[in-house]
């Protein structure tokens, strides 16, 4: 599964993010049933109160998303969005990718590999449920 971030309702990341899933769909689209196996995510933003979002996930401790260099609430609301690709391909069961919109894939990925990560990730989130 490819899922590709994009900021809904701007036209530059819109078009970014066709630029990565045209660059994906050139390695990939002979491969698999590409358009379901590819899908767009539109960014949690700070307008969209990521910290409520995440506290209402039980992520209490948002105090690691403090740092010098960046907007709190644009950590958290990329953090958010990463979030929720990640149990998206969780809950697909098959082995993932998730791309910025600006991304461009240059070389084919090594998907199988992909599913040790996801196999972790499971082990992970049963353990700490």
């Amino acid at each position: 599964m490819f899922q590709i971030i994009r900021i809904k309702d701007n036209e530059y990341s819109s078009k970014a993010a066709q630029r990565c899933y045209d660059s994906l769909k050139s390695f990939y689209g002979n491969n698999y049933d590409f358009d379901n196996y590819v899908s767009f995510f539109d960014a949690i933003t700070p307008k969209d109160d990521p910290e409520k979002i995440l506290r209402s996930k039980g992520i209490k401790n948002l105090n690691g998303f403090i740092e010098p260099y960046s907007r709190w609430e644009n950590v958290l609301a990329a953090f958010t969005s990463h979030f929720f690709c990640w149990n998206n391909i969780l809950k697909s069961n098959e082995p993932g990718f998730i791309f910025e919109h600006d991304a461009v894939v240059i070389d084919a990925l090594p998907i199988e590999s992909v599913q040790s990560v996801l196999n972790n990730l499971k082990i992970l989130l049963i353990k700490s449920n």
